[in-house]
């Protein structure tokens, strides 16, 4: 709650005077509001927001407060998938506009959840809509509204939506006819609205056919789609 003292606007939960400008408006962050409000109580009110959409977007804990400066660089291959990243977040309008897809691949504990959660992250500062689910959550999810007498439809239409789906993990499930044909059907639902995923998996490039459909792996290819390879070894002590 914010009062007036010594003839200027004081916070009494933070206990500070702060100025008024802009022509008796206080604008903080191109967020212009009566000059009445603490920026201290505004920045915390948009930090709640933020948290909020992170919940929303699942990205993982451990990840949502990691930024690029926390992925660890060390030789050419992370220099590489550093940079990809970077251009994926700074020139995602571009990549949006295509369609374009990202895929990470390789060993185990490498940094493809961590840099996947970090695109997320910084999408998300854009005010984009954007979710991360690994494989088992989205096929449970799937079953789920079934097995409740419902469709596939409503999760499907929440996919659809998104900016940006990450789909992480894929090729840790028991990869039946069944789920490849839900997770080729989430992609190629994607693919005819133009709208990117990326897709993450500890197995190579010409392995993912078998748990995603060769029909969709060629989908995530399309209009210049990406691809790194993380071919060093675990970061994991």
């Amino acid at each position: 709650m914010s009062i007036f003292r010594d003839g200027k606007p004081f916070c009494d939960v933070h206990q500070i005077n702060f100025e008024i400008m802009d022509g008796g408006f206080l604008k903080l962050n191109g967020v212009f509001c009566g000059p009445a409000d603490c920026p201290r109580c505004l920045e915390d009110y948009q930090q709640r927001l933020f948290a909020g959409k992170i919940d929303q977007s699942q990205i993982p804990q451990r990840f949502a407060a990691k930024t690029f400066t926390d992925f660890n660089v060390t030789n050419a291959g992370q220099r590489r998938a550093l940079q990809v990243a970077r251009d994926y977040v700074e020139r995602f309008d571009d990549h949006l506009k295509a369609g374009r897809s990202l895929v990470f691949c390789g060993k185990p504990g490498t940094g493809k959840t961590l840099l996947s959660s970090i695109i997320g992250t910084a999408l998300l500062r854009k005010n984009l809509r954007i979710e991360y689910v690994t494989v088992a959550m989205l096929i449970r999810d799937l079953r789920s509204n079934w097995s409740n007498g419902g469709s596939e439809e409503g999760r499907l239409s929440q996919l659809r939506n998104l900016h940006l789906l990450i789909l992480d993990e894929v090729g840790l499930s028991f990869g039946t006819d069944c789920e490849i044909q839900q997770l080729s059907e989430v992609i190629d639902l994607r693919y005819q609205l133009c709208r990117p995923t990326l897709v993450a998996s500890n197995y190579g490039l010409n392995e993912l056919g078998k748990f995603l459909g060769e029909r969709a792996v060629d989908r995530l290819k399309d209009n210049g789609g990406l691809a790194v390879i993380f071919n060093w070894e675990s970061l994991r002590k």
